[in-house]
């Protein structure tokens, strides 16, 4: 992936100015640095979710627009409301909703895509939770079973590890190197 240049403000006021880096295919990359950095809005602006002043990020040459589909994004725990009432199984469903269209429903091989998801990251026991019951780091892991459940291949993770324990840092890292593999 290729940035040129990327410039972000908001309201006149310069959060990101022109960043040029290249990220390797097929690498597990970190982007590191204080609160208040600029991380968050970076990958927003990679993405396109917050409006850029200038720049351009591609992917083998093609806007990175071209690969929305195949793109997750897995957002800050603080991004969610954790007080709307969706379990686990339906947050993680949703993922499985940019490929059906406008109009069509969740069928068997979408709820299958579900769960299968919610197995990779050890939370088919929580299932039938609300989302705001789960821990930081089970809520964690919901989120990645959702991105999981897009069949994406470029995933876009805010601070992943903020606030989780142990447990789903290690089963996480440990997912994220077999998808890179």
């Amino acid at each position: 992936m290729n940035i040129q240049g990327l410039t972000i403000a908001y309201k006149q006021k310069v959060a990101i100015d022109d960043v040029t880096l290249q990220i390797a295919t097929g690498k597990l990359t970190g982007i590191v640095g204080p609160n208040g950095a600029g991380k968050s809005t970076l990958l927003k602006g990679m993405m396109g979710l917050v409006p850029r002043e200038k720049g351009q990020v591609t992917l083998d040459n093609k806007p990175l627009s071209y690969w929305r589909k195949k793109i997750a994004y897995v957002p800050q725990r603080s991004e969610v409301d954790l007080t709307f009432p969706i379990t686990v199984f339906d947050m993680v469903l949703l993922g499985t909703y940019p490929a059906l269209g406008l109009i069509k429903r969740p069928g068997k091989k979408e709820k299958q895509l579900a769960f299968d998801a919610l197995e990779q990251v050890e939370m088919t026991a929580f299932s039938k939770r609300q989302i705001g019951e789960l821990s930081g780091g089970q809520l964690q892991r919901v989120f990645i079973a959702r991105a999981l459940a897009q069949h994406a291949e470029i995933f876009f993770l805010d601070e992943p590890f903020a606030g989780i324990d142990m447990t789903s840092e290690a089963l996480i890292m440990k997912l994220l190197k077999k998808l890179r593999d």
